[in-house]
């Protein structure tokens, strides 16, 4: 049997936390021994993340200056500063996120279930989504495989950005590595398991329970998160002219389509956790009606208002909504797009009016 209050103590005391945090804890602890493995907050987080970075971009243009080029260039410069950035600002998102899942999970979602069998796979999932050895072998693997590949297409760049940067640049992104696997870990959860949950939803209006708002606010992160990673390396790409503007201009593309695809992949889960609900009831409102005709062949006055008023009831629910995200909150989501693709396009005007044009002159005859 589960004992839920033990999984709230272990949330609580940090049991499951994200191999960035887990780096920050040990560098914090060991700079700051009076801490005495006190739990690292946010801004603790932040700052330290935020010091460990920049003492590693002056190790990466030390050992340039001993083994790189003698002049860094100043579009490789802007990249690494660009990059590391943007895995900064991801890390510092992914670990609020991180806060914000589990506290969810500890003050609503535990609750809210009924069977002790999902308690027991929501616990499995954690498990999964937090494991150690997961995420190191994943960011480490993402970060040396997305170098070996960008290397294989472009044996120079080894030269262009000198060893010193190389190497820092491998270690900052296994940190994106880590952000990363939780960002797959998490949205996999989602997908596959949250809305075969059985619920404990009020059955007059499923939508107004209140672990529907919450459930609702966690899937919108991660469509704000898929946002800042692909509107992020857009700019960075578009910015600094590393690729060329039709790949720049895919990678925008891309951002819409699955930003879109998320959003309706989310709305699907919540409305299948409310018409579930929905239908159980409507289920066994059906079964009382069917008891109550078949139970006298003349109906009395009493059994045809107790049918009335159960039919009433039945039309009630069935008549609620099946999903909190309706079409306004689609087109905010949208609008959330427009701000990024707009800024790629004002920043590289003329090279999207050439893209325009050599696609008119495609179509044409």
């Amino acid at each position: 049997m589960i004992n839920m209050s033990h999984i709230k103590t272990a949330i609580s005391q940090g049991q499951f936390q994200s191999f960035n945090h887990t780096i920050v804890q040990q560098l914090a602890n060991r700079f700051f021994p009076r801490r005495h493995d006190s739990p690292v907050n946010k801004i603790i987080f932040s700052l330290v993340l935020a010091v460990f970075f920049a003492l590693l971009l002056l190790v990466g243009l030390a050992g340039n200056k001993l083994f790189g080029p003698p002049q860094v260039n100043q579009q490789i410069l802007s990249i690494f500063l660009l990059g590391t950035i943007y895995i900064y600002i991801l890390c510092v998102v992914i670990e609020f996120q991180i806060g914000s899942f589990l506290q969810m999970i500890r003050d609503n979602l535990l609750g809210a279930l009924v069977k002790e069998q999902d308690q027991q796979r929501l616990v499995r999932s954690m498990t999964t989504i937090f494991s150690v050895r997961r995420q190191f072998w994943f960011g480490l693997i993402f970060s040396l495989v997305a170098h070996a590949a960008f290397i294989a297409l472009d044996p120079s760049l080894v030269f262009k950005f000198g060893l010193g940067f190389i190497l820092a640049n491998v270690i900052f992104h296994a940190f994106h590595g880590f952000c990363v696997y939780f960002y797959i870990a998490y949205l996999s959860w989602a997908i596959s398991e949250l809305k075969n949950y059985q619920y404990d939803l009020f059955e007059l209006d499923p939508c107004s329970t209140a672990i529907i708002p919450e459930l609702a606010a966690q899937l919108q992160t991660t469509i704000s998160i898929m946002t800042l990673m692909v509107a992020s390396a857009s700019i960075i790409f578009a910015s600094t002219h590393v690729l060329p503007f039709p790949s720049v201009a895919g990678m925008v593309v891309l951002m819409w389509l699955s930003t879109i695809a998320l959003y309706f992949t989310n709305r699907y889960i919540l409305k299948s956790i409310i018409v579930r609900a929905k239908w159980e009831k409507l289920g066994r409102i059906q079964d009382q009606i069917r008891e109550m005709e078949n139970k006298e062949k003349i109906p009395s006055k009493e059994t045809l208002d107790h049918i009335t008023q159960l039919k009433e009831y039945h039309d009630k629910i069935k008549e609620a909504p099946d999903s909190p995200w309706n079409f306004i909150r689609f087109i905010g989501t949208l609008n959330t797009l427009f701000w990024p693709t707009f800024g790629i396009i004002a920043s590289n005007m003329g090279d999207f009016l050439d893209l325009i044009s050599k696609v008119s002159k495609f179509r044409l005859p």
